[in-house]
């Protein structure tokens, strides 16, 4: 088979979405089948060492950007015209496509936190047009396939499969441990990552044990954040820093804990890495996290500060706790495989191929 993927998700430099595809990419041609990439112009760091890299970098910067994905998108529409090729997979949701593809064509959609949150007005608008033609998609648990249909009623729920994200641990000599006893926060903090509801519930374990710290990842602290901290006299024992992939899984490796307090996530990637380093976790009863997790995880209400510091304690101050999840984390994470997830990519490749 030859399976057609476009432009539109490798303007980024790195990124989850993007590493999605580059796994699939990988898999799907040692399986025999030809993947085609319509993009002349991309940094994108995973396709660095891939057949189907663009044939030209691009310098970051705003208006030649633009210009470039324009580029991208003249150079995608006249590949998906041609129809030289079985199935077309469109990498995010821009319908530039719609009037031109001819072939059947999937979407994957990752989360549908743009309609929970109204954060995102684009976002809804193009996946609104592209869910109803779309001749299959992709979501990446069923709580998102769920929300989906929440949002979509409308459509068939046999048009919808559920492949999970597979998960290929890196292997690193782990760093030496510089903060001691620490609860682990890794990502974005804004919004519906509930990180300031978060900090409000840990920082009364911070103030009783003089060992413990915060260890976060990602952009510097916010005004805000440093006031809650200041006035809380745990400004000292709070840091946050970006890292390097073998950085992150040392401070997975380390931590006492990592904790997910997101009110909403389409699958969580996060919890793979840290069952891969052995981390205990400690998330969100809410959204897809009970489905990932299973019981090799502890689960807090996210919106209770109460819930969040009962869970946060129980596993820094419970070996026995904490040893059973790592057993259980272990055992999970083998259920997560890019090699799994590529062939079901290509079993609903082959099904959108069958002709009645």
């Amino acid at each position: 088979m030859k399976i057609l993927f476009d432009h539109q998700t490798f303007y980024q430099v790195f990124g989850g979405v993007s590493r999605y595809f580059t796994e699939l990419f990988t898999r799907i041609e040692k399986d025999g089948h030809q993947i085609v990439l319509s993009c002349k112009f991309s940094n994108n760091l995973y396709l660095n060492n891939h057949r189907v890299r663009p044939f030209f970098p691009t310098i970051q910067r705003g208006k030649v950007i633009q210009v470039m994905q324009l580029i991208n998108k003249y150079f995608s529409k006249k590949i998906i015209k041609k129809g030289k090729y079985d199935v077309f997979h469109a990498t995010q949701y821009s319908p530039y496509f719609i009037d031109v593809v001819e072939r059947p064509f999937v979407i994957t959609i990752h989360d549908m936190t743009s309609e929970i949150f109204n954060n995102n007005p684009l976002n809804s608008k193009n996946k609104k047009i592209l869910i109803p033609l779309a001749n299959k998609i992709i979501a990446i648990s069923e709580n998102t396939k769920n929300d989906i249909l929440r949002f979509y009623p409308e459509v068939d729920p046999n048009k919808i499969s559920v492949i999970y994200h597979g998960y290929t641990q890196k292997t690193y000599d782990s760093l030496p441990n510089k903060y001691g006893n620490y609860i682990l926060f890794v990502g974005q903090r804004n919004g519906y990552k509930n990180f300031k509801v978060f900090l409000k519930a840990i920082i009364p374990l911070l103030q009783k044990d003089t060992s413990l710290q915060l260890v976060c990842t990602g952009t510097p602290f916010d005004s805000t954040e440093i006031k809650i901290m200041k006035d809380a006299g745990v400004c000292s024992k709070c840091h946050c820093s970006f890292v390097t992939d073998r950085q992150l899984f040392s401070l997975y490796s380390h931590a006492k804990v990592f904790v997910y307090p997101s009110l909403y996530e389409g699958f969580g990637i996060t919890i793979l890495e840290a069952f891969s380093n052995d981390c205990p976790v400690c998330m969100s009863s809410t959204s897809c996290f009970p489905e990932i997790g299973k019981d090799a995880a502890l689960y807090f209400d996210p919106k209770s500060t109460t819930s969040i510091q009962k869970s946060v304690s129980s596993i820094i101050y419970d070996a026995k706790l904490t040893k059973a999840l790592r057993i259980k984390g272990r055992k999970r994470i083998k259920y997560f495989s890019w090699e799994k997830s590529a062939y079901l990519h290509m079993k609903l490749y082959k099904s959108m191929c069958v002709k009645d």
